[in-house]
């Protein structure tokens, strides 16, 4: 087995972003799902609960939906990571710089 680096310590940067670009991702996959499923089936998704949707279609739906929101988790989840190591690269202005600078200056 390979040696691995350990994970460097997630940003407060990296943190705020993957909220939102994950709920953001995560709102699309499931519209994404049922606009699909819409198409293809002929009909919006039902409710799992309702005695007339079939077994098979419920597990169907499940199983999409979920392959889909982990897909579209993990992108959002990479996406923050690399937009937060720009935010944070050496020689990047930073929001604390840049705070920093313009508290200094006088107007």
């Amino acid at each position: 087995m390979a040696d691995s680096k350990p994970l460097p310590k997630p940003t407060a940067t990296s943190q705020i972003l993957t909220a939102v670009l994950t709920a953001g991702a995560g709102w699309a996959a499931q519209k994404l799902v049922r606009t699909v499923w819409a198409r293809r089936a002929g009909s919006a998704p039902k409710n799992a609960a309702d005695p007339n949707v079939s077994a098979v279609a419920a597990v169907v739906f499940a199983a999409v939906a979920a392959a889909v929101g982990a897909m579209a988790q993990r992108a959002a989840t990479r996406g923050a990571e690399k937009v937060a190591a720009r935010i944070h690269a050496p020689g990047a202005d930073t929001v604390e710089s840049t705070l920093r600078d313009a508290s200094s200056t006088e107007l």
